[in-house]
């Protein structure tokens, strides 16, 4: 396996865990969570990290198959948008930062942007 395809990998299976690992904390330790809004936004942040994490995973495999710069872009940028979304989110809950900077929207930008990238990085020979 390439390495970038390994290092790809091997990051798809953490943010998985951490994934996992946040859904659990959300659903069973994070004060505020009976706030409709605060568990909106907590779900909203898990989900995306989850798919996100299942779809680099894939894209591991892709790099492996059919080694890539624009793919292995498309990837880090999917990787950025994950810590900067759903970082954040889970940041400005835990840490109770309401009244902070929101980067939510920047790294929901970056999943976009990596979602347009895919199909060129994918038919680009």
């Amino acid at each position: 396996m390439s390495k970038s395809a390994r290092a790809t990998a091997v990051l798809a299976c953490l943010l998985g865990f951490t994934g996992v690992l946040l859904a659990a904390l959300g659903a069973h330790a994070v004060p505020g969570m009976n706030e409709l809004s605060t568990y909106q936004s907590w779900q909203s942040a898990n989900i995306l990290h989850l798919v996100h994490a299942a779809v680099l995973l894939i894209l591991a495999i892709q790099l492996q198959r059919q080694p890539s710069r624009l793919l292995l872009v498309t990837a880090a940028m999917m990787f950025v948008g994950i810590a900067l979304f759903s970082g954040s989110i889970y940041l400005r809950i835990l840490l109770d930062l309401s009244g902070s900077a929101n980067i939510a929207p920047l790294g929901g930008f970056m999943l976009m942007a990596a979602w347009l990238l895919l199909p060129l990085s994918l038919l680009k020979p």
